[in-house]
C-alpha cells in the first residue's frame, strides 16, 4: 500500500472518530433527554460534555472542508458526468 493511501485513511480514521465523539455528545445533550430522565440527568458533567461536542464538531468540520478542498476538481468532474447522464 503507498503512503497515499496509508495517510488518507489515517485522516478518514481521525474524522469517523470525531463524528463518533460529536453525534454521541449531541445526543446526550439533546434536550429531550432532561424530560425523560429528571435530576440524573443534570448529574452530567454537561459544561465539560459541550467543550467536547463543540471542539469535535469544529475540527471535523474544518477537516472535511480541507477534504473538500483537496477533492474539488475531482467533485467538478463528477458533477460534469452526472449532468450529463441526466440529458
Amino acid at each position: 500500500m503507498d503512503l497515499h493511501k496509508i495517510k488518507l485513511k489515517y485522516w478518514v480514521k481521525i474524522i469517523a472518530i470525531l463524528f463518533i465523539i460529536s453525534f454521541t455528545t449531541g445526543i446526550i445533550k439533546f434536550p429531550i433527554w432532561s424530560k425523560l430522565l429528571g435530576e440524573t440527568y443534570f448529574n452530567l458533567p454537561l459544561g465539560g460534555i459541550t467543550l467536547l461536542h463543540d471542539w469535535a464538531s469544529l475540527i471535523m468540520g474544518i477537516l472535511i472542508t480541507v477534504h473538500l478542498i483537496l477533492h474539488k476538481d475531482l467533485i467538478k468532474e463528477m458533477a460534469k458526468k452526472g449532468l450529463k447522464k441526466q440529458k
